[in-house]
């Protein structure tokens, strides 16, 4: 991932002295280099993110106006890709959590956008959230904290071999020609991070299913945890 780029870049700078005044060089060198380095800077903020301490900034965060906020920011490409998208959350709670906006942001991010590179060719991205109380894995909850919120995310996308579902959170682990494996580990971590689970299910050729549980906040908790 980070060899490609650099190719790339070294080419066009060996390439300048001799083709600086050709129409046409200039336009693609401006183009293509600051492309290539953007990508190799993405990579190594996914590779920081992913060895560093996590700095996180917690306060009361609504998960479903995260998952909003997240749709808008791929509402249009979804249209693009002709992705219909449906979102249920439970209305008669408030989807409370103790969290960092950002990292959960980011964790969400990456959710919409393997959904929507798992169907290239269209389909239905169907997310709900609500509030359950039974989980089928164990974790302690604190004082503070009042069962958990369940999101899923449910595509009709190429779908996950049975062979390939036990890694799709390892680093570098990835089903597609493209891409650095490093979205779904970021989000485990940080659902993980949160005191939450991710886990998910998929039949080849027929989608994929995310489940994301977090610890839900008390609406009656205070600012401290």
């Amino acid at each position: 991932e980070i060899r490609n780029p650099l190719s790339a870049i070294k080419t066009f700078v060996q390439l300048l002295p001799r083709k600086v005044e050709k129409p046409g060089f200039l336009e693609k060198f401006q183009r293509t280099v600051p492309r290539e380095l953007e990508r190799i800077n993405r990579l190594i903020e996914e590779l920081l993110q992913l060895a560093r301490e996590p700095k996180y900034c917690f306060d009361m965060v609504d998960v479903g106006e995260l998952v909003q906020q997240c749709f808008e920011l791929f509402e249009e490409n979804l249209a693009i890709s002709k992705i219909g998208c449906r979102i249920e959350m439970a209305a008669q709670r408030a989807l409370l959590v103790w969290g960092d906006r950002e990292q959960l942001t980011k964790a969400l991010y990456n959710l919409f956008l393997n959904a929507e590179q798992a169907m290239p060719n269209g389909g239905e991205l169907a997310i709900e959230i609500c509030r359950q109380a039974i989980v089928p894995f164990e974790r302690k909850l604190s004082q503070n904290q009042c069962g958990w919120i369940r999101m899923t995310f449910k595509d009709t996308g190429v779908g996950i071999s049975a062979e390939n579902i036990k890694d799709i959170f390892n680093p570098f682990f990835t089903t597609k020609d493209t891409g650095t494996g490093l979205g779904l580990a970021i989000t485990h971590k940080v659902v993980t991070e949160h005191g939450g689970h991710l886990e998910a299910t998929s039949q080849k050729g027929e989608g994929t299913c995310f489940f994301v549980y977090l610890p839900a906040l008390r609406e009656s908790a205070g600012v401290s945890q």
